[in-house]
């Protein structure tokens, strides 16, 4: 099989039915969930060992121009929607030869930074945590 490393062109980034690809730099949807923890004790073989679970915790980590326009600047809706839980899908490399998969799931929305740099563009960095896992739905 030869590789298949597609160049990262090409995103669709909805979040609360708002398309926001014209402002993203970079993004990344990333499991910060931490290792099972294990538990021992004295007990006999096979009785003495247990794991604990921790729950899933995901983060949508993005790079974004600043746009306080409203409504389809990112800034201008995370600043009128602190707070709020709110839908969100990532087709990745969209329309690039009809491979991409699409995650989708919940986001808690939350105020981003403000300021930069003497002249420069306004560069936004910000986490927004997912609510429980992300749905994939691999390329058709």
């Amino acid at each position: 099989m030869s590789i298949h490393a597609p160049t990262m062109k090409y995103v669709s980034l909805d979040i609360g039915g708002n398309e926001f690809r014209a402002q993203i730099k970079t993004w990344k949807l990333t499991d910060d969930t931490d290792d099972p923890d294990s538990i021992y004790t004295f007990g006999a073989d096979g009785q003495n060992e247990d794991t604990e679970e921790p729950n899933p915790k995901w983060n949508l980590e993005l790079e974004f121009y600043a746009d306080w326009r409203a409504p389809t600047g990112l800034n201008h809706y995370l600043w009128s929607n602190p707070g709020q839980v709110a839908a969100y899908t990532i087709h990745h490399n969209l329309g690039t030869d009809g491979s991409d998969p699409v995650f989708s799931g919940e986001v808690k929305l939350k105020r981003t930074p403000v300021g930069g740099e003497v002249r420069t563009k306004e560069l936004t960095e910000l986490t927004l945590p997912v609510v429980g896992e992300p749905d994939y739905a691999p390329a058709a």
